[in-house]
């Protein structure tokens, strides 16, 4: 089997197109099972010339290619091996924000997937290096202008999991609710989306973000107004009396008898987490309080069918409509044993964004992706 692998690794250099493109399919395949990702894994040169057709000039050969390296860099170790390859990170970048782009989307499926740790976070985002958040900013610029303004060859739909990968980092957070480059504001917009993939990158980028408590004051503010982003994928049809919509956003106010709830289970679950994370901080809880989220919640909670779900609104609405406790900030608390769910358990600021399993990892076998 070396002999075997060794013989494809050097097809994949081949002078020859055709040779090339007969390699790129066969380890294509490798990384389609559990099996083939084994054997790359035991030979590390493979994915090296793998990774050197992202730049083949047969536009035929770099696509099979980067589909390859998607399912590859899926597979947790070989993206942590991938994580280091010299100038891969700038060719990633440069690629998905290149207006003529035939691999945008592809090229953000790969930088989704090597940034669930924190190490392709920090190389993503030029931790301690003078380019330190260029890349960040680069994203989100073309995130925001979109296909039709900026490349019709892509939907840049995959740009959202990547920065809310980086949103779960402390560098990403601040450099995203820094308020000289206003970037959180531009993002928000996105909520309404009609892309699953975009509102729920969206979404967690909300949710990440209202962990930083030194920003909730901006989050609330004018120039970012968060609640009325948080609230109106919540809101459903129904009407409220004067006494509920008094001081509620001027958006959930008077909406039209066919408004539907945000659809999906997991978006809904960010929203509500974000708004749970709000409260974590005297001035959060007391403009909740005064935004009227508490009716928006409680007619959510009747409609939600969710478990989890349900349990989170109904935390959320425990502190909505209980007593003060006098503290400034809960994360410098200890936490009342009825606030033992996993939703509470998030008052405190994440430590890693490194989990045990690949569920989050983005594959090309999957066929929602396209």
């Amino acid at each position: 089997m070396a002999n075997a692998l060794e013989e494809l690794a050097d097809f994949l250099k081949d002078s020859r197109s055709l040779v090339r493109a007969h390699a790129v399919d066969t380890v294509a395949g490798l990384t389609a099972s559990a099996d083939g990702l084994e054997y790359i894994r035991a030979y590390p040169r493979l994915a090296d010339e793998l990774l050197a057709r992202l730049s083949d000039a047969d536009p035929g050969i770099a696509r099979d290619a980067f589909k390859a390296v998607v399912n590859m860099t899926g597979d947790r170790t070989l993206a942590q091996r991938t994580i280091d390859v010299p100038g891969l990170f700038a060719h990633l970048v440069a690629t998905t924000t290149e207006p003529t782009s035939l691999f945008a989307d592809l090229a953000a499926m790969v930088l989704s997937n090597l940034t669930r740790n924190e190490l392709g976070c920090g190389k993503l985002l030029g931790t301690n290096t003078p380019e330190e958040g260029q890349a960040l900013y680069k994203l989100v610029d073309v995130f925001c202008k979109g296909a039709f303004n900026h490349n019709p060859n892509a939907s840049l739909n995959f740009l959202a999991p990547i920065l809310e990968n980086v949103s779960q980092s402390n560098l990403g957070r601040r450099l995203l609710v820094d308020q000289e480059r206003a970037v959180l504001p531009r993002l928000l917009t996105h909520l309404e989306n009609p892309d699953r993939v975009r509102r729920g990158g969206v979404a967690g980028i909300a949710r990440n973000c209202c962990f930083e408590t030194a920003a909730h004051e901006y989050l609330l503010g004018e120039k970012v107004d968060i609640l009325s982003f948080l609230l109106l994928p919540l809101c459903g049809p129904e009407e409220f009396d004067d006494e509920d919509m008094d001081g509620m956003p001027d958006c959930c106010q008077y909406l039209d008898s066919s408004k539907q709830r945000e659809p999906e289970v997991s978006i809904r679950r960010h929203l509500v987490e974000a708004l749970y994370q709000l409260c974590a901080t005297k001035h959060g809880r007391t403009v909740l309080r005064a935004k009227k989220v508490y009716p928006i919640i409680r007619e959510m909670h009747k409609h939600e069918t969710d478990s989890d779900l349900d349990k989170a609104c109904d935390h959320l609405v425990q502190v909505l409509v209980g007593e003060e406790s006098g503290h400034e900030d809960l994360k410098q608390v200890p936490l009342p044993e009825s606030y033992t769910s996993k939703l509470a358990e998030q008052v405190r600021p994440t430590t890693s964004i490194e989990d045990d399993n690949d569920d989050d990892a983005i594959m090309v076998d999957d066929p929602s992706l396209f």
